[in-house]
């Protein structure tokens, strides 16, 4: 039974204190990228799959710092006392609407008791533990609908403190782990203030009527000298894909900001952390320049530029594409990176395409092993419901798919999507 006392201070007001204390440990940081533990087996994978919600806080006798997996600490003060708690970790990124394997907690938020130090009467305190897991994987954070973190990369074995003042707006890190969290903020912090102060771009044919509407062309140039949010108007043809080719080619200058930011806090991460940052840096960049040209140009190419115009287009984009394997990075930052693995769908696809071959034959040549396994996985899992036979789709990947968890994920899907199957056992 918890039972509260009042100590009164010389000159100061009688607080209430819990007579049960709080024991918040730091376990050591770890290189997750270097780290080498066994897989979990299937049944020991499934009870933490499909989205499951449950409350992980450690007992207060329990000693946390003999804990395995990532133990995070937070405060909050949160003015919409309503909205509950929820913790989100994806250790195995297929997609964005993928919960393969996601795990969610819902942590209890309980006051502070004085003497653990959380002496601001308006914060909360929570502490949830995640289980040992043997890479990088992905953190969200939200109360209610409200999303706090999104895809924050979490490391095996680190401990976390998080400081949530939602009436100032504001998130704190601290911990051992503290700088790489510091930094993802940093980096997500410049990528927000670059797009917002980008113009915002409409591309327009160029027999669009829209700005020879009476007032419209007047109206838009008075916002044009103004400072604020501008609204760019490009042409959707060649105008277009040479600006593409100059953001493609001009990504060192383009991308600048966010190196300066990686560098800064360069000397407070592991090579590994530094290695991986950088690689989602420069995916996300190309991947964003690579599907506007796959779903807004590649289909329209023989009409903008005509058939000539096309293949020399083509051959242009080929070049591109070889060079957007990113050998340079270690297969262990490449099986974690959400945004790598968006980036080479998009390009394996393309070049599918361009070349009139299948998903399958261009990802066999270019990858091998689980980094290949991951790819397929991940093609999979964002496609077979495209697909009329999903059967047969998923067949040459499983004839050959061998490391895990990325078959779990085939027979998974083919479990959940091929008539005839046996259901998945409840």
């Amino acid at each position: 039974m918890k039972k509260n006392i009042l100590i009164c201070l010389v000159g100061l007001l009688c607080l209430p204190i819990s007579t049960l204390l709080a024991q918040v440990a730091d376990s050591p940081g770890a290189d997750f990228l270097h780290r080498s533990q066994p897989q979990l087996s299937p049944e020991q994978g499934d009870t933490h799959r499909g989205g499951e919600t449950r409350s992980d806080t450690l007992p207060e006798s329990e000693d946390s710092s003999a804990q395995l997996g990532v133990l995070i600490y937070g405060e909050i003060i949160n003015p919409d006392s309503l909205a509950p708690l929820q913790i989100t970790f994806t250790p195995y990124y297929l997609g964005r609407k993928s919960t393969f394997r996601q795990q969610v907690y819902s942590p209890e938020i309980e006051p502070g008791a004085f003497f653990d130090g959380v002496l601001d009467a308006r914060k909360e305190k929570f502490r949830v533990t995640i289980p040992d897991f043997d890479r990088a994987g992905y953190l969200d954070l939200s109360l209610g609908n409200r999303k706090i973190l999104s895809q924050y990369l979490l490391s095996p074995d680190d401990s976390l403190k998080i400081e949530l003042d939602l009436l100032e707006f504001s998130v704190v890190f601290g911990g051992p782990a503290a700088s790489f969290y510091q930094a993802q903020a940093a980096l997500k912090s410049q990528q927000a203030s670059e797009e917002f102060d980008q113009p915002r771009r409409l591309y327009l044919a160029d027999n669009n009527p829209m700005l020879e509407e009476e007032g419209r062309r007047e109206e838009w140039m008075a916002y044009q000298k103004q400072f604020g949010s501008q609204l760019e108007i490009m042409d959707f043809g060649r105008a277009g894909l040479e600006q593409l080719h100059q953001q493609w080619e001009g990504s060192d200058k383009k991308l600048q900001g966010q190196l300066d930011v990686l560098q800064f806090y360069a000397s407070r991460l592991s090579d590994g952390q530094r290695e991986l940052l950088e690689l989602e840096i420069y995916s996300r960049y190309y991947y964003r320049l690579l599907s506007v040209f796959h779903k807004s140009y590649y289909g329209k190419l023989t009409t903008i530029l005509g058939e000539e115009g096309r293949r020399e287009e083509l051959k242009r984009w080929s070049g591109y594409l070889a060079a957007l394997q990113s050998k340079d990075y270690s297969d262990e930052s490449r099986l974690i990176s959400a945004a790598f693995l968006e980036l080479q769908l998009e390009r394996v696809l393309v070049e599918a395409l361009i070349k009139g071959e299948q998903f399958h034959e261009v990802l066999n040549r270019q990858f091998s092993g689980e980094l290949r396994d991951r790819i397929g996985a991940g093609f999979l899992t964002q496609n077979l419901r495209r697909y009329g036979d999903p059967a047969k789709v998923l067949e040459p990947y499983l004839s050959e798919m061998k490391s895990q968890p990325w078959r779990d994920r085939l027979v998974q899907l083919k479990e959940s999507m091929v008539p005839g199957a046996p259901l998945i056992p409840l």
